[in-house]
């Protein structure tokens, strides 16, 4: 999930410490609560299907409805189903 180009756009929070708060839907996540990999484990496969740096968007499928996600900096912003 990574573009690896070496651009300060290519730039991702990482948590050093702690986890997320685990829960059951993506809509209980709050702002800039979780990165990328960290909602892919929990509610992935995500899949890329749009990026333009520093903002990523992801769909994945969640209780069998397909869904989007976005993120900025690697942080999550928001979800919605398509």
């Amino acid at each position: 999930m990574s573009l690896g180009s070496g651009t300060i756009g290519d730039a991702r929070y990482v948590r050093k410490v702690g986890a997320p708060a685990a829960v059951a839907h993506p809509s209980a996540l709050g702002l800039w609560s979780v990165t990328v990999e960290e909602f892919d484990k929990l509610f992935g496969p995500v899949q890329p299907v749009d990026s333009w740096l520093p903002n990523e968007e992801f769909i994945f499928w969640f209780e069998g409805r397909r869904c989007g996600v976005g993120f900025g900096w690697g942080l999550y912003l928001g979800f919605d189903q398509l």
